[in-house]
């Protein structure tokens, strides 16, 4: 009887531990592909409902499943880093000839849009865009 128990536990640890990593590889294929930004938030915009503000012609990244990172506001390619720590987060680097950038967001995924907020910001309500996705890798 002790040997059925421990075979249940093990078999309920592994399908617990199996089920989480595939919810990260499948937050991960929904980074994947192309995104336009389309809406900052701004708590001082004076709509105190709706404090996303619209952005026309939106700079673009792309997501490449070997962890590469393409934008519009830079002239070279980037690195990321998807993981799932205590939420989803995403590690930004691009290291150009003229500028070199890092951060850390936090990443929610709603419907067809992925919103990004930056962690360990000077921002007093927090900063966050909105990307809508315009084309799957």
């Amino acid at each position: 009887m002790k040997t059925i128990y421990l075979i249940l536990i093990t078999l309920l640890s592994f399908q617990s531990s199996c089920t989480k990593a595939d919810n990260i590889n499948v937050k991960q294929n929904e980074l994947l592909g192309k995104w336009q930004l389309i809406e900052v938030f701004d708590i001082y915009s004076g709509n105190s409902e709706n404090p996303w503000t619209p952005i026309e012609n939106g700079l673009l990244y792309t997501f490449l499943k070997n962890g590469v990172m393409e934008s519009s506001e830079f002239n070279c390619n980037g690195t990321y880093i998807f993981n799932s720590e205590n939420e989803y987060q995403l590690q930004i680097n691009f290291n150009c000839n003229e500028i070199q950038y890092s951060g850390v967001f936090k990443v929610t995924f709603q419907e067809n849009t992925l919103i990004l907020e930056e962690k360990d910001t000077t921002c007093d309500e927090g900063c966050a865009e909105k990307f809508r996705r315009i084309q799957d890798e």
